[in-house]
This record gives C-alpha cells, structure tokens and sequence, in this order.
C-alpha cells in the first residue's frame, strides 16, 4: 500500500512540474490564455480567500463560550510556543486528547 501512495505522489508531481511548464511557454495556447484571463483576478481571488478565512475566524470566536475563546488561544499558545525553540509543533491541544484517552 506505501508504494501506491509513492507512485501517486511521484505521478503528482511530474504532473505538476509539466503543468509549470506548460503554463510558462509563451509559446503555448494554454499559457497565453492563462495570463490573459486569470492572472487578471488572481490577486483579487486570493484577497477574498483570506478576508473570509479571516472573518469565519471571527465569528466563530465571537459566537463561542467564554471558557472556549480563552481555550482557542491556549491552544494557539500550545502550538507555537515550540516552533519559536526551534521544534516540529505538535498537533494544538494533544496533551489534552492523550489525558481523555486514558
């Protein structure tokens, strides 16, 4: 089973990097008609991505418990007090899961 998920992964990935290529010929139709009708709206796109994110963030910890909001920045206290030492973050709240498991 590991090696099929290797080969889609390697499959993926020369997909990916052809695709690149395609897309950065100038010579090719695709690419020209790429740059010509999204690169236009693909700041605009991704804007809107992260004003949604960022508002859905919002409400809910606007629509939280109180025991839940001050609990979310726990959890975000949890996570990246590791990465400024220099280690891999574990997942936010494990220690927590790990002690209603047992």
């Amino acid at each position: 089973m590991e090696w099929l998920i290797l080969a889609l992964f390697v499959a993926a990935l020369a997909a990916a990097v052809r695709a690149r290529r395609a897309v950065r010929d100038p010579a090719n139709r695709f690419g020209r008609w790429l740059r010509a009708n999204v690169r236009p709206w693909v700041k605009d796109a991704a804007m809107a991505v992260f004003i949604v994110t960022v508002a859905g963030w919002v409400i809910l910890n606007v629509m939280a418990p109180e025991e839940g909001r001050k609990e979310l920045g726990q959890i975000f206290k949890e996570f990246w007090a590791p990465v400024g030492q220099g280690k891999a973050p574990a997942a936010p709240g494990a220690e927590k899961n790990q002690d209603r498991r047992r």
